[in-house]
């Protein structure tokens, strides 16, 4: 199975009318005064199943839930199906979101929430299908791009700077899998001598590590070399062309 590029997630507030589970725990809150609801800190996207794609079904799949206390999703049902195995890959995914809890009268609370996936066979909108990351000319007047495609720019875990939350990927996993990139694709048993880190934003909501590194020992060939690796939050480095 593939992900589809255009399967897009919404919370939707259920009115106070809706019914939502056979019989509401009485510690569980829906949208009404004095509740705010959870945020997404990580979402995941659904698969577009062959199935599907060979019927060329496309709507929506409304999946209900529970954010618990911990921003964990629990009680997830279906309840507005599309197709059986769409339905399945809406909830596989939700499974997988992690949210900061929503409140009750500004207390942690158990918040009840439904999760719109609508699945499209049109492309979706956004960055085009290679993204250009990056792009430095050489001093030797050379030119060099850092490209993600579509699926990679696609499946990067989701994150927001002012969420509270740490990066999926931290600072120092990005400089150790910097480092191995670096003493692998140039053969080198050290990376060279590290000048800069950077956590930087590209597109709408993606994010990227730069890192810079001089060669050590300097010599006259390489005394303006420098290497720059970029990581993206998925731990997946991006190769320069």
């Amino acid at each position: 199975m593939r992900s589809c590029a255009a399967v897009v997630a919404a919370l939707v507030m259920w009115s106070g009318a809706a019914s939502a589970l056979p019989q509401d725990p009485d510690d569980v809150y829906r949208a009404g005064p004095g509740v705010t609801l959870p945020k997404v800190t990580r979402d995941v996207r659904a698969n577009y199943t062959s199935d599907a794609m060979h019927e060329q079904v496309t709507g929506r799949v409304g999946v209900e839930c529970i954010v618990e206390l911990d921003g964990v999703p629990s009680h997830i049902r279906v309840v507005k199906p599309l197709h059986p195995s769409l339905d399945n890959e809406a909830v596989k995914a939700i499974e997988q979101w992690r949210f900061t809890p929503g409140t009750k009268d500004g207390k942690p609370a158990r918040i009840l929430i439904t999760i719109e996936m609508t699945f499209s066979m049109a492309p979706a909108s956004g960055p085009p299908q290679n993204v250009t990351i990056l792009r430095r000319t050489n001093t030797d007047g050379t030119n060099i791009v850092w490209e993600a495609t579509r699926e990679r720019f696609d499946r990067q875990p989701a994150w927001q700077a002012d969420s509270g939350t740490p990066p999926p990927l931290s600072l120092a996993d990005a400089i150790r899998i910097a480092n191995e990139w670096v003493q692998k694709s140039h053969a080198r048993t050290n990376p060279g001598l590290m000048q800069s880190a950077s956590l930087l934003k590209f597109g709408g909501m993606s994010w990227y590590y730069r890192i810079e590194y001089a060669m050590v020992p300097a010599t006259a060939n390489n005394a303006s070399e420098r290497v720059t690796v970029i990581v993206l939050l998925d731990g997946a480095v991006v190769e320069p062309k």
